[in-house]
């Protein structure tokens, strides 16, 4: 649906200033996105900023919990919400049923090593499950390889072109968008040593935000105007396509939408 109220947005950059996990390309992601939202009605006033540059709030766990509740307080048919993270992502494996045990995709703040990981789970709780019906939220998650969280129903199926269900949630009722991927290197490695591929993905992922750039190129540079969702991740895919240190975006969402809808922010 097209957006008729307010427009808001969270942007979250974690550079992990002074650790291992340094990645100063986070703090000119979030800015590189807050002047791209600000050519799309977004208000200055309305975009909040999570950095550890020292310029703004610092993205330790807490903050970002805080600020997600905020960015959905009071959300009202016809609002559009964007959620930007740059930063590092891991995944878990956590006790499923019986012995199995099923994959759980986390995000990681600024005090991750202290407090804990910001579980996928988590974010569907604060950001989609109290949504109400027409309110639109885009995230764009540039954190891990294949990160299918927030327990989205819908995952993008390149050979067939459709939304494919894949955890069938009936209680989702706003619209609700996540497009993911980025660098490897944005993956912690949890202080293994790294290989030399992991190395240069290292390198790759302090310089340059494969999956924001993505994001950017396919929506200013599609067949159409609006873009389509077939457009957004054709054209992301195609961007990151050459750099071999990165991985395919994917697109997830709430309900079954058919690719020739209209994307816009």
């Amino acid at each position: 649906p097209k957006a008729t109220g307010r427009r808001k947005a969270l942007l979250v950059g974690c550079g992990y200033i002074g650790s291992p996990l340094q990645l100063r390309a986070a703090h000119e992601d979030v800015k590189t996105m807050a002047t791209f939202l600000s050519r799309h009605q977004y208000r200055t006033k309305d975009v909040t900023i999570l950095a550890d540059d020292g310029d703004h709030t610092a993205p330790t766990r807490a903050a970002i919990l805080e600020a997600m509740q905020a960015l959905v307080r009071g959300a009202r048919p016809g609002d559009s919400l964007v959620f930007y993270f740059s930063g590092f992502g891991r995944g878990n494996r956590i006790p499923g049923d019986g012995e199995d045990y099923i994959p759980d995709t986390t995000l990681c703040p600024t005090d991750w090593e202290d407090v804990g990981l910001l579980e996928d789970d988590v974010l569907y709780e604060v950001l989609v499950y109290g949504l109400p019906r027409g309110v639109r939220l885009t995230c764009l998650l540039d954190a891990h390889r294949h990160f299918l969280g927030m327990d989205l129903p819908f995952v993008f199926e390149q050979p067939s072109l459709t939304l494919t269900c894949n955890n069938p949630i009936d209680t989702i009722r706003a619209d609700v968008l996540l497009f993911s991927g980025g660098a490897n290197a944005r993956m912690a490695f949890g202080g293994k040593p790294l290989t030399p591929r992991q190395r240069q993905e290292r390198k790759m992922a302090q310089n340059t935000s494969p999956a924001l750039q993505a994001f950017i190129h396919a929506f200013t540079h599609a067949k159409h105007n609006p873009p389509t969702l077939l457009d957004m991740v054709q054209g992301m895919r195609a961007f990151i396509g050459p750099h071999n240190c990165t991985t395919l975006p994917m697109l997830t969402s709430s309900k079954a939408y058919t690719l020739s809808q209209p994307f816009t922010l």
